[in-house]
């Protein structure tokens, strides 16, 4: 099977929408003359790819995170915090900076 042939291969895909969008999505497929799954392709096909659908996962997910929580643990924390032997010390060394 060549590369080309993989890139068409479709799936099945289940969602839960409301009535109304399912009834949005009917309207506008008849008015372009195409199935209700191309509209939903190409819709889905304009999403960017770190869009809001992306999970942000992985490495420097911690850092993202200390950044917009810059300051909310002024003052609370200890340099001993970090050698702790639990949860929260193993926590501490794996997302923060001292």
């Amino acid at each position: 099977m060549d590369a080309k042939s993989r890139n068409k291969r479709r799936s099945r895909l289940s969602a839960l929408i409301s009535s109304e969008s399912k009834r949005r999505l009917r309207r506008y497929s008849e008015k372009q003359e195409r199935s209700m799954a191309a509209v939903l392709d190409d819709l889905l096909g304009q999403l960017p790819d770190a869009g809001p659908v992306a999970l942000k996962v992985g490495p420097g997910r911690g850092a993202e995170w200390l950044k917009d929580q810059q300051g909310a643990f002024a003052g609370q924390l200890r340099p001993e915090d970090w050698k702790r032997d639990d949860r929260f010390g193993h926590l501490l060394r794996k997302h923060v900076r001292p």
